[in-house]
């Protein structure tokens, strides 16, 4: 974030309740977006009562064993 972002939050701590400025920047943040655009935008759209999804906590075993397709890379590198 840069300062200008920073300015248009705090203006619009003038314009919405602390509530929902702190529930858009939650929800901004969540989602990885922590733009005066964004934070602006969630409670101008109502967003921020939506429920914030949250992440896979583990990766599956597609990820993690190398993948079903994944090739032995081992033969490969050695000459």
């Amino acid at each position: 974030m840069n300062l200008r972002g920073a300015q248009g939050i705090v203006w619009l701590h003038g314009k919405v309740s602390d509530a929902l400025l702190e529930a858009g920047c939650e929800r901004a943040l969540a989602h990885a977006s922590p733009r005066w655009r964004t934070v602006k935008t969630i409670p101008d759209k109502g967003l921020e009562s939506e429920p914030i999804a949250e992440p896979p906590q583990t990766l599956t075993d597609t990820y993690v064993n190398g993948g079903r397709f994944g090739r032995n890379l081992q033969p490969l590198l050695i000459h």
